[in-house]
C-alpha cells in the first residue's frame, strides 16, 4: 500500500508500568523489548486506538501483523485503548516503540546515539506517601548526573524539566490544567524516557 506519515514515540521500557496503562487489545511492551535491535520478539511496536480502527479496520487479528515504519519490519503486539491519546494532551501518537530500537527503525537519521539532541523527557511517579514538594531536589540530582555524562554544565540540563505526578497516567498532561506551568505528570522511580520523531510506515 501507499506510504502513510505516523507520529512515532520511542519511550523506554518503563513506560508502561510508570503510567499503569494497560493494553486494551494485547500487551505493551516492557525492557526485554527495550534493546538494540528488539526483544525475544523482534522489533515490535504498540499502536494507538485510532491506528487500530483506521489503518486496520478494528481487526481482532491485528496482533502479530507487520507493520514497516522507515523501511524496519514491525511486529504489532498490542493496542492502546481509546482514551489513551498519549503523555500530552494535543501531542497524540500513532505508534510506540521501545526507545532502543529507535537507531533499527530510523537508521542513520537516529537520534539515540546522539547525545546532543536533547530529545528525552524524564518522567517519574511518586512513591506513595512520598510529597510532590520533595520532587524538585530529586530532579536536580538526577539533572546533574545527566550533565556529568555528558560533560555538560548541570544548569543545560535544568531546562529540561522532568515530569513528576501523583495522578492517573491514562488523561496525558498539559499545563493549561496548571496555570503556574509546574512540570507534573506521570513517571516512576524506574523512570519513563520517551523521544517523538515523524516517521512513514506501510501497510
Amino acid at each position: 500500500g501507499a506510504a502513510q506519515s505516523s507520529d512515532a514515540l520511542f519511550p523506554s521500557g518503563g513506560f508502561f508500568a510508570t503510567l499503569s496503562v494497560p493494553a486494551l487489545v494485547g500487551r505493551t511492551f516492557s525492557h526485554i523489548d527495550d534493546v538494540t535491535g528488539g526483544g525475544p520478539d523482534g522489533l515490535v511496536v504498540v499502536i494507538s486506538h485510532q491506528v487500530w480502527q483506521q489503518r486496520f479496520a478494528g481487526a481482532a487479528d491485528v496482533i502479530g501483523k507487520a507493520l514497516p515504519i522507515d523501511g524496519a519490519s514491525c511486529t504489532i503486539v498490542g493496542v492502546m485503548p481509546p482514551e489513551f491519546f498519549g503523555v500530552e494532551v494535543g501531542q497524540p501518537f500513532d505508534v510506540l516503540a521501545p526507545l532502543a530500537v529507535e537507531p533499527d527503525v530510523r537508521g542513520a537519521r537516529a537520534s539515540f546515539h546522539h547525545p546532543s539532541a536533547l530529545l528525552l523527557t524524564a518522567m517519574f511517579r511518586l512513591k506513595p506517601g512520598q510529597a510532590i514538594e520533595s520532587a524538585p531536589a530529586a530532579l536536580r540530582t538526577i539533572h546533574v548526573r545527566i550533565a556529568r555524562r555528558r560533560d555538560r554544565p548541570p544548569v543545560v540540563e535544568q531546562r529540561h524539566a522532568g515530569v513528576v505526578v501523583d495522578g492517573p497516567g491514562s488523561r496525558g498532561g498539559s499545563r493549561l490544567r496548571d496555570p503556574r506551568h509546574r512540570h507534573r505528570r506521570r513517571g516512576s522511580g524506574d523512570g519513563g524516557h520517551g523521544a517523538r520523531e515523524r516517521a512513514a510506515g506501510r501497510r
